[in-house]
């Protein structure tokens, strides 16, 4: 398969800001991203230039609605199930307190600490309440176990219902005592009063693991604040939800979310969604906002799944990226992106897969480790940095390579042959008498600068021996000694992040990176 050349990564001091997301000066974006992302993320960055903007430039992001007291405010209507038990009309009444017949005028609901409670039904909606309960890019009002409570009414208006009886019940249970619960109550606004509650276009899952779903709010359901509310203000709803569903958006939340727990879990907050770059669907024109809807109406009708088949290694792409839609979709947001040439297309959206299958099983790999981890530790076994280096490396999927500072010259530099012979490497300072360089034993090698002394002892310090070429030039040497710190930091990320996910202890942690290091370099 045809890998697509990727351009260097841009300069980490210059990042996206402005309503056009152009180049310009730090934002407050996570270094972490630059550490961790792989060459394609830089490419669509650098490649794609203004296409990509912040989410919260043209969207609002919001928590869902903070209740303040959710067991109070999102009962869960228990009606359908318990009209079906298998029990005498005179056992149902007295249980429940009302007829079955009457339960199109009743609503049985399940609230507090798990207490059946009465309600009538034009006090209850729908409530979007966490992403267990969403399968589909489309919210399905029949398929939502929760309610949300929604009386604007005073108590004197509500004498004789069910619903006032159910409110001074959470009275007595000190629901209306709570701090942001007080925090609502106006001279013209009851503490149980939610009525001005914003519904969203779309619903965005703060936590997260194998499944990427955004979903759209047709029905504009209220949704609590386990999820975070998107508001299209800038653009069409259904072109926004394209566009976040999309692989390429999938693969910025990974680096602009962060960890959520020792399992591969992400969790993306109000801040970190509203910097997320992602593909601009205002500039979509000709047939891409054609091409895009409709993608997005077949993804609708389909449950949404894994976005990668962890457990599977068979064929290139599985899971959800195996489904023509989302590949039609994926492929129309890299042309609103600017890949206009089909063919390049086609190779940036296999370079895209291929990515984000790779991130996707390397997060099971880590999982899979603390499952292993986890049994150990239920048999009283004390693991140590070797055998937690063990599990790790074992498990790797893609192993990463190890590279000295050699590795990161590029052709056509000029080049001068230094002989490095074994021993111990101390830079030797510049003075009167000496224009210092690496001293190695008895042996001085000189230098003209201290860039090229720091190289010759990074190469000895690693092992490197013998006759190596090195660049004339300081600004390359500079380069090469960047790039390789970057390429250390990257990998040293990246084993810190799967120790952590077998030991809280940070000096086991650096053991045992230094030992997965050990293993690289065999």
């Amino acid at each position: 398969m045809k890998k697509v050349k990727v351009e260097p990564k841009v300069d980490q001091q210059h990042l996206y800001e402005g309503d056009q997301g152009k180049l310009g000066d730090y934002t407050g974006y996570k270094w972490g991203m630059f550490l961790r992302a792989p060459d394609i993320f830089f490419m669509l960055q650098r490649r794609c230039g203004d296409r990509l903007v912040p989410l919260g430039h043209i969207a609002e992001v919001r928590f869902g609605t903070k209740s303040g007291c959710d067991k109070f405010f999102f009962p869960k209507d228990i009606t359908d199930a318990v009209v079906a038990e298998k029990i005498s009309e005179k056992e149902f009444k007295d249980h429940y307190g009302i007829k079955r017949t009457e339960t199109d005028k009743v609503r049985i609901v399940l609230a507090g600490d798990k207490e059946v409670k009465l309600i009538e039904p034009e006090y209850l909606e729908p409530e979007i309440h966490s992403l267990m309960e969403l399968d589909s890019i489309e919210i399905d009002p029949a398929e939502l176990g929760r309610k949300v409570l929604l009386v604007s009414e005073t108590k004197e208006e509500l004498k004789g219902k069910y619903v006032l009886k159910y409110i001074e019940w959470g009275e007595k249970q000190g629901y209306h005592e709570g701090k942001s619960v007080k925090g609502r109550v106006t001279y013209e606004r009851n503490w149980y009063d939610l009525t001005d509650s914003r519904r969203p276009d779309l619903v965005l899952p703060k936590i997260q693991q194998y499944r990427h779903i955004i979903s759209i709010n047709p029905n504009h359901m209220i949704c609590s604040s386990s999820l975070l509310s998107v508001f299209a203000n800038k653009t069409s709803a259904e072109l926004l939800c394209a566009i976040l569903n999309s692989t390429v958006t999938a693969l910025f939340k990974q680096y602009f979310a962060r960890m959520h727990g020792r399992e591969g879990s992400l969790q993306l907050d109000v801040y970190s969604a509203r910097i997320m770059l992602v593909p601009d669907p205002r500039q979509a024109e000709g047939n891409v906002p054609k091409r895009l809807k409709k993608a997005l109406a077949s993804m609708r009708k389909r449950k949404s799944l894994q976005l990668v088949n962890v457990d599977s290694e068979e064929g290139s792409f599985t899971g959800d990226l195996s489904f023509s839609d989302r590949q039609e979709l994926d492929h129309a947001v890299l042309e609103l992106l600017g890949f206009t040439d089909p063919k390049e297309r086609e190779e940036v959206q296999q370079e895209l897969y291929i990515q984000i299958t790779k991130i996707y099983r390397d997060i099971r790999a880590g999982e899979r480790i603390m499952q292993r981890y986890r049994l150990i530790t239920a048999r009283a076994g004390r693991p140590t940095a070797h055998s937690i280096a063990d599990e790790i490396w074992d498990e790797l999927a893609d192993k990463p390579i190890f590279r000295t500072p050699l590795d990161f010259i590029t052709p056509k530099v000029k080049l001068v042959e230094v002989n490095i012979p074994e021993g111990h490497a101390k830079i030797s300072k510049v003075n009167l008498f000496d224009s210092g360089g690496v001293q190695i034993g008895n042996t001085l090698i000189p230098t003209d600068n201290q860039l090229s002394s720091t190289l010759i002892k990074l190469l000895s310090d690693i092992g490197i021996t013998g006759p190596v070429p090195i660049p004339v030039n300081p600004l390359t040497v500079r380069k090469v000694l960047e790039d390789h710190a970057a390429y250390v930091d990257r990998i040293n990320q990246q084993f810190t992040e799967l120790a952590a996910t077998l030991t809280a202890d940070e000096h086991i942690q650096d053991r045992v990176v230094r030992e997965l290091w050990r293993r690289m370099r065999r």
